[in-house]
């Protein structure tokens, strides 16, 4: 499938407008077969209030301690870097990381998107995430939390390609140059997911 792996991102925000500000980010690596590679999750400081916790939960005490994007920016192009880059309804990603990146004055390498929203309008008569996961049979462990919502994507890109053989090739990588650097990071609390579990479990290798 995709030639260098993919990169499912979820984002939750304090809201809908280009003045609102992310406040938690969750990534899961998959490789060319779908299968997971690796996640990652922080939370972030957007600087604002955040109006809407009642959605996803997240307060101004939860980030008082969390990263500025731009201290995340270097390490989180080095995720995407070189992968098809995919999200449910990618319009709402892909604007609120080109204004965050350029907010931070950092490279924006970002691409045209896979859409599981697209996907799952032409093969599932759907377009809300719920609806695609209820008839996909999937579980989201928590709904409009990042790294959760990241994980059940990553699970119905999968279900849709090889239920229905959806072609992937066909999207451009991402291209990010700035090399990478560690990040600080303040996880949303809780059980360890899924995908975090399986990727924790599974041997690791060193970059080529």
């Amino acid at each position: 499938m995709g030639r260098n792996g993919f990169a499912v991102v979820d984002l939750e925000t304090t809201g809908l407008s280009n003045q609102d500000r992310i406040v938690e980010i969750g990534v899961v690596l998959l490789r060319p077969d779908l299968s997971v590679e690796r996640t990652w999750e922080t939370l972030i400081q957007p600087e604002r209030d955040i109006p809407n916790s009642y959605i996803h939960k997240v307060t101004a005490t939860d980030v008082v301690d969390a990263p500025l994007f731009c201290d995340v920016a270097p390490y989180l192009g080095s995720l995407l870097n070189g992968r098809t880059l995919v999200a449910h309804n990618a319009s709402f990603e892909h604007r609120f990381l080109t204004n965050e990146f350029a907010r931070a004055g950092a490279e924006d390498g970002l691409c045209e998107w896979l859409d599981t929203m697209r996907l799952a309008k032409q093969y599932l008569g759907v377009a809300k995430l719920s609806e695609a996961l209820d008839i996909a049979r999937i579980r989201n462990r928590f709904a409009h939390s990042a790294l959760a919502d990241a994980e059940a994507t990553a699970e119905l890109l999968r279900f849709l390609c090889v239920g229905n053989g959806v072609d992937v090739e066909k999207y451009p990588v991402a291209t990010f140059t700035t090399p990478a650097a560690e990040a600080p990071c303040l996880p949303r609390g809780g059980e360890p997911s899924w995908a975090g579990q399986l990727s924790r479990s599974l041997p690791t290798t060193a970059p080529s």
